[in-house]
């Protein structure tokens, strides 16, 4: 193994420590990564370029950085950032990217519960899947009670 190899799977390290390994961005780096061969290179190549990978990163800074990585390399996913970004529980009022839909009752009391439940005062986001146009999911908060966490989400799929 050449001394490049060695900073290469550093890098690679790094990267997998900041997003794959944080409950937050995972699901988003389980659908890509398979999905895109390409993406774990050049995202590193990004952050290196950046100059971020040896930094300590905030969860919403890691979030920031993907937003605006993904809206350069590949848009239809930023509804997976997105929905990774609110069911980690990152704020919804710092969200950068707006992907939410009107939310159309009929699909919402269609959809299947993925977790939690609804009830008078949870207010409801769309977002459509990026990649297939035919799935919405739901994501409800209870702004009464200010958290950041959704206290449902569910999946239509049309």
């Amino acid at each position: 193994m050449t001394p490049a190899d060695l900073q290469e799977s550093k890098r690679l390290s790094r990267m997998i420590d900041m997003y794959y390994n944080a409950p937050v961005w995972q699901p988003f780096m389980q659908r890509i990564i398979p999905e895109d061969v390409r993406f774990m290179q050049v995202f590193v190549d990004w952050l290196t370029k950046k100059g971020v990978l040896d930094s300590p990163l905030s969860m919403d800074k890691r979030g920031l950085l993907l937003f605006d990585f993904i809206s350069n390399y590949d848009k239809a996913y930023l509804p997976a950032v997105a929905l990774s970004w609110l069911t980690g529980g990152l704020p919804l009022k710092k969200i950068p990217f707006r992907v939410f839909e009107p939310v159309d009752e009929q699909q919402l009391a269609a959809a299947k519960c993925i977790s939690g439940e609804i009830d008078g005062g949870t207010k409801c986001y769309a977002i459509r899947d990026g990649k297939n146009s035919n799935q919405i999911t739901y994501i409800g908060f209870n702004p009464q009670t200010g958290s950041s966490m959704p206290v449902y989400v569910g999946v239509y799929e049309a």
